[in-house]
């Protein structure tokens, strides 16, 4: 007898889109709270600290009730210096996790609630807590997945036809935490489409200067390939000359598709202004910082 006929689909809860968000963080196994609740913090960027928090709260509890998540706390030891490796899991209730929650330390809300801050977050009580799907919650992934289509193959690499890929940035999303961390929408444009995604919300002061400096190493010759990475999720790009052609690459820091040649000079020249912008418009809000210096550095650099 199958899992589906064991279980039975009419045992299947209905889900809200939030709470099938939350299901699909899970969808290759477990998931760390805090991790959830930085994740959240990129999803909603527009809601208050607070409200985040009621969110993340109320989210998982609906779906621990629903019984497609369960939430478990991790025992671990330690097989070297610093490297700690699981070896159990305890069931958490819904009241132990109430009481978790209850932490002054979670809820210091104006320290703690940064999307760099998960070191803080997890010396909370949070550190050892995961969530994961319960047989239900296979079975409901199975439902939400299965029809999902398959992505169009990547276009083959044409040396004859180099593929310009910008940088988007809009300074309107620009927000700086209590802790000094500025955000905004920031994504790459090319003949794939954006990605990692329209919209997408990440860190652009340290990004960009890390990707304008890598970018001018290798348009100089200082390096052959440099990938450039985003901070919030896996995300990367990395380009690698190739003769006397340089090839990007999208996907994240483990594998990457190629797409096909880019035009390098076109790509830093694009990273390049994304910067400057941002840095004018931090300057103009008196955002000074380490992070800032460093980008505008890299734009010096870049000599474009």
């Amino acid at each position: 007898m199958s899992e589906r006929e064991t279980i039975g689909m009419e045992n299947l809860p209905e889900l809200t889109e939030q709470e099938r968000w939350l299901l699909g963080e899970c969808r290759d196994g477990e998931e760390g709270l805090p991790q959830v609740i930085l994740d959240l913090h990129s999803s909603y960027p527009d809601l208050p600290i607070g409200e985040k928090y009621r969110l993340a709260q109320e989210l998982i509890e609906s779906v621990v009730r629903k019984g497609v998540l369960e939430v478990a706390q991790i025992a671990y030891v330690e097989e070297s210096p610093g490297y700690l490796v699981p070896v159990s899991a305890r069931p958490v209730s819904l009241d132990e996790l109430r009481r978790v929650w209850d932490h002054p330390m979670i809820w210091d809300r104006e320290r703690m609630y940064d999307a760099l801050d998960s070191l803080r977050l997890s010396q909370t009580p949070l550190e050892r807590l995961v969530i994961k799907p319960t047989a239900l919650g296979e079975l409901a992934l199975g439902e939400l997945f299965e029809a999902e289509p398959q992505a169009e193959p990547l276009p083959a690499p044409d040396p004859d036809a180099p593929c310009v890929i910008d940088v988007v940035v809009d300074v309107s999303t620009l927000h700086r935490s209590s802790m000094g961390s500025v955000t905004a929408v920031i994504f790459l444009h090319g003949p794939t489409g954006s990605f990692p995604g329209d919209r997408w919300s990440d860190f652009p002061v340290v990004i960009l200067g890390w990707w304008i400096e890598g970018l001018t190493q290798v348009l100089s010759g200082e390096l052959s390939s440099f990938e450039g990475m985003f901070m919030d999720g896996p995300h990367a790009f990395a380009v690698e000359r190739d003769d006397d052609a340089v090839r990007i690459a999208l996907g994240d820091y483990e594998e990457q598709h190629w797409v096909g040649i880019v035009d390098l000079g076109a790509l830093l020249r694009s990273a390049t202004a994304a910067g400057r912008v941002v840095a004018e418009a931090c300057h103009a809000r008196g955002w000074e910082s380490s992070d800032l210096e460093v980008l505008e550095s890299a734009i010096a650099r870049s000599a474009v």
